[in-house]
């Protein structure tokens, strides 16, 4: 008996196929990722964003991006969102701006966001890649309260190099007025007073900028 041919699988079946690969691939990427229609709705989202901001897929899909956003940032956002549509590109969004996420439990944090056109003979939708800022700040933050330790240590053991070298050198001239005229110790100890007076006044001014850089956020 003839084998018989296996039907060709229908178009359907390779639009399912090509849709459970690609959500496949969307949710092994370590980035969250948002496809966006023109109104600003979201169509596609991965696990990743789900983990991200607390929420299930089918909570966000059809649902206005800004949903993602703090309150207080949806008109802006959404004027932001016309801006792009009128000259979309690949680029990060709000490069010179603190860019914050809120999460379904109304948590906020920061977040890194790009964004890339997809133009499709069905219309035009947006990519948005959006990373969880918050490790990277906080080890930028420690980074920086490092280096400022680091420069207080450096300045507070030349404050002490200048105060040792300092009293030692006047201790030296006290001692070699021991066996000079009442005339000569006179004006030795008014110039071994002049000195550590200039020694108190470059510790001060010295400690007053520690101060200072204190206070420079």
């Amino acid at each position: 008996m003839p084998l018989q041919r296996q039907p060709a699988p229908s178009s359907m079946d390779d639009l399912e196929i090509t849709a459970i690969v690609v959500a496949g691939l969307l949710d092994v990427t370590p980035d969250g990722l948002l496809m966006i229609d023109g109104s600003g709705c979201m169509v596609l989202v991965n696990s990743r964003i789900e983990d991200m901001f607390g929420y299930r897929r089918s909570d966000l899909v059809r649902r206005p991006v800004e949903i993602l956003l703090p309150e207080a940032l949806h008109a802006a956002h959404r004027a932001h969102r016309e801006r792009y549509a009128a000259d979309p590109r690949t680029r990060r969004m709000g490069s010179a701006l603190s860019l914050r996420g809120r999460r379904r439990d109304g948590s906020e944090f920061p977040v890194d966001i790009s964004l890339s056109p997809l133009r499709t003979g069905k219309g035009q939708w947006v990519i948005a890649a959006v990373r969880n800022d918050e490790p990277r700040q906080q080890s930028e933050q420690q980074r920086l309260e490092a280096a400022v330790v680091d420069e207080q240590d450096r300045i507070a053991d030349g404050l002490i190099d200048t105060v040792v070298r300092g009293l030692f050198g006047t201790g030296l001239r006290l001692q070699g007025l021991l066996e000079r005229s009442p005339e000569e110790m006179r004006a030795g100890i008014e110039e071994s007073i002049e000195s550590i007076d200039a020694t108190i006044r470059e510790v001060r001014a010295a400690v007053f900028g520690l101060r200072r850089d204190d206070r420079v956020p």
